[in-house]
């Protein structure tokens, strides 16, 4: 593995601790980015996460709407054990299982293996760094250490539930969009603070798609072609999700969350 996914360390004599660190700052920022857009894996079990940080084996995925931290819209995820906001929780948890099958190869140097685990115990700290560098970044805060305006604003999400991608995207520009949450007095204060600090717009542009996979979309895609034969609604889809960061002059639709009752029935499964 360390041959073929991590070369550089071959030669190292602390590879087996080099590596245990790659893997988990590499599966850090993937899990990062998924928060970063709202991304729900779904089946986060130790086989199905890769040592490369890539993403790669999720049947039951969906992307956020509103925020909520529990949101779970896998079927085999009754507890929310894979929920939105447990994702950090179980690569913490995922990372202990792993260091554990790497234990064998430092029978002869315990100390090493120390190191490690010292590597394991810094994840939490590790994690939360690289949530608030992308938080910034989706805020456009430029300046480190600027984490109390994130805290606020994650504290009004969630007790204001708003739409998460359009959200990120009302405060880019005010007025994109009709919905009462962006017109309370809470948020605009938010808004105020924030502009304090952040709200750079090149910064936000590139951290915050214009459009993300919304369910209600994909299922009126699927439904047209099994019941039609026809593609337009997947090619309309297709095209705005090819380009997600560009803004395209398109329909609404694509960027209007599903009502409530849609999202909190909706459900997806292993052969998604």
């Amino acid at each position: 593995m360390i041959d073929r996914h991590y070369p550089h360390l071959k030669n190292r004599d602390t590879k087996y601790v080099d590596f245990f660190d790659e893997v988990m700052q590499s599966s850090i920022e993937m899990v990062v980015d998924w928060m970063r857009v709202g991304f729900i894996h779904g089946v986060m079990n130790t086989d199905n996460m890769s040592i490369d940080g890539e993403t790669f084996d999720y049947g039951p995925c969906a992307f956020m709407n509103y925020y909520d931290e529990d949101t779970v819209f896998s079927s085999v995820d009754n507890g929310g054990r894979y929920s939105f906001g447990n994702q950090k929780y179980i690569l913490g948890w995922n990372l202990t299982r792993f260091a554990e099958s790497l234990q064998p190869l430092f029978e002869k140097s315990p100390h090493a293996f120390a190191e490690l685990k010292a590597k394991l115990d810094s994840f939490e700290d590790r994690f939360d760094a690289t949530y608030y560098s992308m938080m910034h970044t989706k805020l456009g805060i430029k300046s480190d250490g600027e984490n109390e305006p994130v805290t606020e604003f994650v504290d009004w999400l969630r007790e204001y539930r708003p739409d998460y991608t359009n959200t990120f995207l009302e405060l880019e520009q005010p007025g994109s969009f009709d919905d009462p949450v962006y017109s309370s007095e809470d948020f605009n204060r938010i808004r105020d603070e924030l502009a304090g600090t952040g709200l750079d717009p090149e910064l936000m542009h590139k951290a915050n798609p214009r459009y993300i996979p919304r369910n209600y979309l994909i299922e009126e895609a699927l439904d047209e072609y099994i019941e039609q034969k026809t593609l337009s609604k997947f090619n309309s889809l297709l095209d705005v999700l090819e380009n997600p960061y560009e803004s395209k002059d398109t329909n609404s639709q694509f960027q209007q969350p599903p009502s409530k009752e849609f999202d909190s029935e909706y459900t997806t499964y292993c052969n998604t």
